[in-house]
């Protein structure tokens, strides 16, 4: 699973380098869509890409290491060619959670701005009691947060 004492090394594999201007800080540029995400050690902030969203900054920091899946998630989408300002982080929506947290990870807008696809991450541990496994339970068992959304 992807925690603070391995970040730093998980992020190195995904291609993130020393920034040349912020000591304990780390960077992937994406030249093809003209932006990069970095990672502040000392702050333990996420530094997302101007453009993208958020309806909250909760997944921009190191609190949970589901934050980190997030970080994965956004890399891949921009990696693949997404434009930031097609991604919106924790947007607030319809349904959700049963406790009231109507927020999703990441939701994916089209060229026309109109929500296409919604993200929800989860941590993995390979234990059976992971959040992953809860929530696929869940979702075999009635949709889960699939069908609340």
């Amino acid at each position: 699973m992807i925690a603070k004492d391995n970040l730093r090394d998980f992020l190195t594999s995904l291609g993130f380098l020393q920034s040349d201007s912020i000591q304990d800080e780390v960077i992937l540029p994406f030249e093809n869509i003209n932006c990069s995400v970095a990672v502040d050690f000392t702050r333990e902030k996420i530094k997302y890409p101007e453009g993208i969203e958020a309806d909250r900054d909760t997944t921009k920091n190191f609190s949970a290491n589901e934050n980190f899946v997030v970080l994965e998630c956004v890399v891949g989408l921009l990696t693949q060619g997404y434009k930031p300002e097609n991604i919106v982080l924790e947007p607030k929506t319809p349904g959700g959670r049963k406790d009231s947290h109507f927020y999703c990870d990441i939701l994916i807008r089209d060229n026309d701005k109109r929500p296409y696809m919604l993200i929800e991450c989860k941590t993995m541990d390979g234990k059976e009691d992971d959040e992953f496994n809860k929530a696929w339970k869940k979702t075999l068992q009635d949709g889960g947060q699939l069908f609340n959304y």
